[in-house]
């Protein structure tokens, strides 16, 4: 039951990590598919933990993120690359230009940046939930 609860907050958080980088991802029309791209990645990184269980490695926060950062480079790429699901642009995301980076970026770095703020988000929802 908590892997069901963590997998719709994955997949919640990856829509609020969609409107937050705003221009930069552009997902297909149908809602069907954006629906499975959200599923996908909220399994993916729900599976995070296990993954760390399996090779008998500590379940912390530093953990959880840098495989985090591995795993969500690694789906980014496939659904970018492979199936085309989510098309990335060269604009930087908006959280980016808020702050003052006003720098282009090409679509490799669009997807970086997609996957230190989706691993930082759900790292931070993380130790939130646990310091509750």
């Amino acid at each position: 039951m908590k892997d069901l609860y963590l997998t719709v907050r994955n997949t919640v958080l990856f829509y609020f990590i969609i409107v937050l980088v705003g221009s930069a991802i552009v997902l297909p029309g149908s809602i069907a598919e954006k629906l499975f791209i959200g599923l996908v990645f909220g399994v993916v990184t729900t599976a995070i933990p296990h993954l760390l269980k399996f090779f008998k490695l500590p379940v912390n926060s530093g953990s959880i993120f840098l495989l985090c950062i591995i795993i969500s480079f690694i789906y980014f790429v496939v659904m970018s690359y492979f199936f085309t699901l989510i098309q990335f642009s060269s604009r930087l995301p908006d959280i980016f230009v808020f702050i003052g980076l006003n720098t282009s970026a090409d679509r490799l770095m669009s997807i970086v940046y997609l996957t230190l703020i989706s691993s930082l988000v759900i790292v931070g929802f993380d130790s939130l939930e646990k310091n509750a």
